[in-house]
């Protein structure tokens, strides 16, 4: 009988160990597991984690300045394109309408400079940004101005609708490419312009109508031209070509004298 209750003893204690040793690898397990997901979170995968991060190297930065939409200096094959920053640092590059790359600016204390953090990891990523006022330099994407500025007012990101400053139409533009046509329009840098007229062979030419232009935020390369001489008179213009406009119907070519 004492032989039995001593088995019986010791086979308790086993079961005992055995039950222990099984709960504490459990919680092994289960904190390994939690340790590896927490270990997947990036900034760009939560937002809410911020900027300067240190899974992209960064240290906390203000990027409030970088606000907006830029416009590329450089001309380029598109027919749009513009990078957009809100301000925490987070961008997008929309290309022809289509979001093309995105990712965040980060600072590196080391150097005290911006860097930009590609999503798509391609050959822009890493590339050192310098801001100058309204213009900003991306060395792995080149220079842009903020569309704020005075040379991009008439640009909508938004409607995807491109004009060309109003001030690049400063000139004298004559009808049908002639020096001697009937017709010409005197426009300054502000938008104002002056329409002239006179019969062939009359040197002396006819203010017959003043006004100023503005942008058609309907429609690429229109503008409207506003008569302040006549009450409710407004006439189209558009940019055709380099040194060409149509003014409503009739073609007048920029000639310098």
């Amino acid at each position: 009988m004492k032989n039995r209750i001593k088995k019986m003893s010791f086979l308790f204690a086993l079961v005992l160990c055995l039950s222990l040793t099984a709960c504490g690898g459990d919680s092994k397990s289960a904190e390994s597991t939690e340790s590896e997901k927490s270990s997947t979170i990036s900034p760009l995968n939560d937002p809410s984690e911020g900027l300067g991060d240190s899974d992209i190297g960064g240290t906390p930065a203000d990027f409030s300045m970088y606000e907006g939409v830029w416009l590329p200096n450089e001309e380029n094959e598109y027919d749009s394109m513009y990078m957009e920053f809100d301000t925490d640092g987070w961008w997008v590059i929309v290309i022809d309408g289509e979001q093309t790359d995105n990712g965040c600016l980060y600072h590196l204390a080391e150097d005290d400079c911006i860097y930009l953090d590609s999503a798509m990891d391609g050959a822009i990523d890493g590339g050192k940004v310098t801001l100058d006022g309204d213009q900003m330099y991306i060395t792995t994407l080149g220079s842009f101005t903020h569309l704020e500025s005075e040379e991009n007012q008439e640009y909508d990101a938004d409607a995807e609708v491109f004009h060309n400053p109003i001030s690049m139409f400063e000139g004298t533009w004559y009808f049908d490419n002639d020096l001697a046509a009937t017709m010409f329009i005197v426009i300054d840098g502000e938008g104002n312009w002056r329409f002239y007229q006179h019969a062939s062979g009359d040197p002396e030419a006819t203010e017959m109508d003043y006004g100023t232009l503005s942008y058609n935020e309907e429609e690429d390369g229109a503008y409207y031209a506003d008569s302040a001489m006549y009450d409710n008179l407004r006439m189209r213009m558009y940019d055709q070509d380099e040194g060409v406009i149509v003014w409503n119907e009739d073609t007048f070519y920029r000639i310098d004298e």
